[in-house]
């Protein structure tokens, strides 16, 4: 007999009472993966003369042949008896099972008080059972001709143990495990559909229901750091079994961009930072340090840090490296990145005053050269042209370049115009 449900059954009465609420069995019967809920059966206890001759019950089943039950479930199934010495009825035997004959019943999963599996005149195996609690079962059976040697508990474990933020881990309930440690998986199962009830406090959790004797769910941390404890409960006799979940912070990545300006001037110096999932980062500061200059801090809004920063005014032309230290939090881990500040050559302005005097004559050509904050120039050359025709050139000092120039003794009276090309240098831009 498989996949079959027994609910609501009830056979016998004070009158006729009789054995097995839900099934009778006198031959051989096999029973896998089915259901007893709720049956009940008026059983006898018959005396005569005060002899006990014979007992019927089994609110579920009443074996007087030969009965092989696994994976299948009984729950909330009672039996009565008419004791014949006193005429009164009272509790029974074998609330699941009785049996007068040879019976062997494991990997089931069955739920009861009082007494639920019973023999009269004959053993009975109920090995590697789930009795709805990690407790021995031996109060809930015939003491003696019920062998309970053995019974399933309930585990639990987390894989990994070991998680950050917002990440995963498998919690599996587990059924196949005995009382002394052995691992009975290679033996049988209890019933696919056992219902487990999984909570935890830092977390988020959903229930499962087993299959293959094991019920698996997942766990999603949240950002809260500290050791969790997740817990798995299962029928009325509530079992709870716990482990431990370390909350370790996230690991992060820093990139900051590259920036360029001439000495002198602000550049805003930017990093982005993201978590071990490539979310941005919402807490936290970073510290940007270039060349040998003050480092600058500033706040993680959004992934993204932004500093503004004014490079050294003798700095010269050239790349200079940035370092961001994103410095952690109590969710995040520290992380680096570097990237390049190139000082770019300072802007020149160049002014060259008029002259004048009559051809064939000489003249002075001056011109001031600044660097962009006003400042004289003191390097560089100056080339003079008038009307075209280079003039000479001069070096720069202390903003100053000047040359005499003799006017052509042909030309005619009028204005000519006077150019001066400020060459430039490895810092400085021509003008």
């Amino acid at each position: 007999m498989t996949d079959s449900i027994f609910s609501n059954n009830h056979v016998g009465d004070a009158d006729s009472p009789a054995g097995g609420g839900a099934i009778y069995n006198y031959g051989t019967l096999n029973v896998t993966r089915c259901t007893f809920n709720n049956n009940t059966n008026w059983g006898s206890i018959y005396f005569h003369w005060g002899e006990l001759i014979s007992i019927a019950g089994g609110g579920a089943i009443s074996n007087n042949g030969t009965l092989n039950v696994t994976c299948s479930t009984f729950n909330n199934n009672t039996a009565f008896s008419y004791y014949t010495n006193t005429n009164i009825l009272g509790p029974g035997y074998g609330g699941a099972i009785f049996n007068t004959g040879t019976a062997t019943i494991s990997f089931n999963r069955i739920l009861g008080t009082g007494n639920v599996i019973d023999s009269f005149r004959a053993t009975l195996s109920a090995l590697n059972n789930w009795w709805g609690s990690n407790s021995s079962p031996s109060g809930i059976v015939a003491d003696g001709i019920v062998d309970v040697s053995k019974w399933l508990v309930l585990t639990l474990s987390a894989n990994p143990s070991i998680i950050h933020p917002f990440s995963t881990s498998d919690i599996i309930a587990d059924f196949t495990q005995d009382n002394n440690g052995a691992d009975t998986s290679g033996q049988g199962q209890v019933p696919d559909g056992i219902p487990v009830n999984f909570t935890s406090t830092l977390g988020t959790i959903l229930n499962a229901f087993t299959i293959n004797g094991r019920a698996t769910t997942t766990y999603i941390a949240g950002n809260t750091l500290g050791v969790d404890t997740v817990t798995a409960t299962v029928d009325n006799q509530t079992v709870t079994t716990q482990t431990t979940i370390i909350l370790l912070p996230l690991t992060t990545n820093t990139t900051v961009k590259s920036a360029h300006n001439f000495a002198g001037q602000n550049v805003t110096l930017s990093a982005n930072i993201t978590n071990y999932y490539g979310n941005p980062v919402n807490e936290g500061q970073v510290t940007f340090t270039v060349g040998t200059a003050n480092p600058v801090t500033v706040n993680v809004t959004n992934g993204t840090a932004t500093g503004n920063w004014t490079m050294p005014t003798n700095w010269n032309v050239g790349n200079y490296n940035i370092v961001a230290n994103y410095l952690g939090t109590s969710n995040y881990v520290t992380s680096n990145n570097n990237n390049t500040l190139t000082v770019d050559l300072t802007p020149t302005n160049t002014t060259v005053g008029a002259v004048h005097n009559f051809a064939g004559q000489n003249v002075t050509l001056s011109a001031n050269v600044t660097d962009y904050y006003g400042n004289p120039m003191n390097e560089g050359q100056i080339n003079f042209k008038v009307n075209g025709t280079s003039a000479g050139s001069a070096n720069v000092n202390n903003g100053i370049a000047s040359t005499i120039w003799l006017i052509p003794s042909n030309w005619t009276v009028g204005n000519y115009n006077i150019v001066a090309n400020y060459l430039g240098t490895s810092n400085y831009v021509t003008s």
